[in-house]
């Protein structure tokens, strides 16, 4: 049999101040304690109470220490504000959030929270822990302050003073990467902004009262160049003694100039002016073999006293002419015929090659001789060429002469004077 005692109203009687339960009271799912907005006193100085529809207060000696309201925000010290928990603390240096983490044998690591050290409206928060800060975005490392002072972004071990990692790991900017180097800091040389080594010397100096930008290689610990990389090759070098480097020490040559090679291209060296010059002359007589006999020995470079010359010789072999470089070349050649007979003509020609094998007439002229004299009569011709040599290996040049009757004919040479000779001038860039 179940017995029930319905009650409407217990209250104190006249001259008792509470009502008192010898034991605990059990009540179903579904029942509930009523209280009025006074709420419930727990001892003396605690109390749960209904400051406002749907909240709930909690105070400690007659002042409200937290509140929960109907949209579960929690207010610490505070009436609840725009957040989920809200903490206020008055006054400056108060701490106002105190975790600590016991782990074992590292037992109180905390993290506090304080307020600014003034009330100055730019004076900050300051986070407090024997560790370190850690900030994750889905997993990933964001930002790192490790417990050595080094920041890392993108890493949580930071090896620097500060490191920036892409997502690969690579390492984008490291400042203090290594004893090898020394270390590297952002500060102030001569009252300007500069990259200083451990030092102190600038490596990279601003000096906005001049407008310039400094950039130094002869520091301590940094060698005596300055080198530019872009796209992950050297491109621009500066040397110990201001000399301009072209994709490393590629520094040019005496009177060479930067010259430049066209929209999307590199600078290059460049020769100023004629940067080759060079003469050759048979040194002997060579005697015709057929009405076109190409001149194939007794070529000699000129040597005659006060001769001079401007860049590498040429080279020649069977009385082919190889060029030491490439260019637009300038080509003369002087034909000095003796000729025993009365001949309808005599002349000099010179041929050219693009392939190594196959030789066209690129320059013809011709006299004629009306004497005959046992002695000889000498006859002179003089012809040229420009000639496009864009490959040393393909494009060459030989010389002929040529006569009416060719056993009565012969080009003269002299080892001591120019008499059948060439001239070769290089006149610029192919």
């Amino acid at each position: 049999m179940t017995s029930k005692l319905v009650v409407n109203t217990i209250e104190a009687d006249t001259g008792i101040s509470s009502v008192s339960f010898a034991s605990s009271i059990s009540m179903s799912s579904t029942s509930k304690f009523h209280f009025g907005a006074a709420g419930i006193d727990i001892g003396a100085d605690t109390n749960i109470n209904r400051p406002a529809a749907g909240v709930l207060g909690f105070n400690i000696n007659s002042s409200e220490k937290v509140r929960i309201d109907s949209n579960g925000k929690v207010g610490i010290a505070t009436d609840t504000g725009s957040g989920l928990i809200n903490t206020r603390h008055a006054g400056t240096n108060q701490q106002v959030l105190h975790v600590r983490a016991d782990l074992g044998s590292n037992n109180g690591r905390v993290l506090n929270i304080f307020t600014p050290d003034t009330d100055n409206t730019t004076a900050p928060f300051r986070f407090q822990t024997g560790n370190g800060y850690l900030f994750q975005c889905d997993t990933e490392d964001v930002f790192t302050i490790a417990h050595d002072r080094k920041i890392g972004i993108g890493t949580n071990a930071p090896s620097a003073k500060l490191e920036v990692q892409d997502r690969s790991g690579g390492t984008l900017i490291g400042l203090s990467v290594g004893t090898q180097y020394g270390n590297a800091s952002f500060g102030g040389y001569n009252n300007y902004p500069a990259i200083m080594n451990s030092s102190s010397q600038p490596l990279i100096y601003c000096d906005t009262n001049n407008d310039r930008t400094e950039f130094f290689g002869d520091t301590v610990g940094f060698g005596t160049t300055c080198a530019f990389r872009v796209n992950g090759a050297e491109r621009l070098r500066i040397g110990s003694s201001g000399q301009i480097g072209l994709g490393g020490e590629n520094y040019g040559t005496s009177g060479q100039f930067l010259k430049s090679a066209g929209s999307g291209s590199a600078v290059v060296w460049a020769n100023a002016g004629v940067t080759m010059a060079d003469q050759w002359m048979l040194t002997s007589n060579f005697s015709l073999g057929g009405a076109v006999s190409i001149i194939t020995s007794n070529w000699g470079r000129v040597s005659r006293a006060g001769y001079g010359s401007i860049g590498s010789a040429m080279t020649q072999s069977s009385g082919v002419f190889t060029y030491p470089q490439t260019g637009i070349y300038f080509v003369e050649y002087t034909a000095q015929l003796i000729s025993t007979s009365a001949q309808r003509y005599l002349g000099g020609r010179i041929q050219t090659t693009h392939n190594n094998s196959s030789y066209a007439h690129a320059a013809d002229v011709n006299t004629h001789c009306g004497l005959n004299n046992s002695y000889g009569t000498y006859m002179q011709v003089t012809c040229s060429v420009i000639q496009d040599v864009q490959d040393v290996t393909q494009d060459k040049v030989r010389f002929c002469g040529s006569a009416f009757t060719p056993s009565d004919t012969t080009l003269q040479g002299d080892a001591n004077r120019a008499a059948t000779h060439v001239t070769f001038i290089r006149l610029g860039d192919t």
